[in-house]
């Protein structure tokens, strides 16, 4: 057998959403080459923006993933939201981070 090569380990989160009496559960993280955001449930997996992009987020979600606006919406904020408090914490804290990232 082959020996499979480990590219990286990147950080991957996972969270229920509860949207018009369903609960649906997504997970969104980075890979090598950015990210991305799954919903096993919709048989969805498509490219992300860094968490902070809603507005990417929920457009790509609704050309790929097929989802209506206010779910693509309800599962972009949420992601922002998530990516803040258990990330890193408050919202100072985090865009003060991610500007200094964006530097390197």
């Amino acid at each position: 057998m082959a020996k499979e090569r480990l590219l990286g380990m990147y950080p991957c989160y996972e969270f229920p959403v509860d949207y018009e009496g369903f609960s649906y559960l997504v997970i969104f993280g980075k890979h090598k080459n950015g990210w991305f955001i799954s919903l096993p449930r919709n048989n969805v997996s498509c490219e992300a923006a860094d968490p902070l992009d809603v507005a990417y987020n929920r457009s790509n979600l609704i050309e790929n993933g097929k989802l209506d606006e206010g779910f693509a919406f309800l599962v972009a904020e949420m992601i922002k939201e998530l990516w803040y408090r258990e990330k890193l914490g408050s919202r100072k804290e985090n865009e003060e981070l991610w500007k200094s990232e964006e530097s390197e």
